[in-house]
């Protein structure tokens, strides 16, 4: 692989904005609070400062795209076949 010839880690590419971006992913398909625990612990791993009030601040600007939580009425094979995905 790639990055490993070149030595990249982790820590090199999970950067505050990747996890906000990531937040943002999270949030539009309104998926459930795992992602905010796994967020939160993977920041704290790479030292990035993250907190709760920035899951608050980022949904808040994010439009819900489709609601893949695991309460949702439709699960999401469905919203793949919906989008043209044969796999599911």
């Amino acid at each position: 692989m790639d990055v490993l010839t070149r030595g990249q880690r982790p820590s090199d590419i999970v950067t505050r904005e990747a996890l906000e971006n990531a937040i943002a992913l999270d949030r539009l398909q309104r998926r459930s609070t795992n992602g905010v625990l796994h967020l939160l612990a993977v920041a704290s791993e790479m030292g990035v400062e993250l907190s709760i009030d920035d899951f608050d601040r980022i949904s808040e600007r994010t439009p819900l795209l489709c609601d893949l939580s695991p309460a949702a009425d439709t699960w999401h094979p469905t919203c793949t076949r919906r989008a043209g995905c044969r796999c599911c």
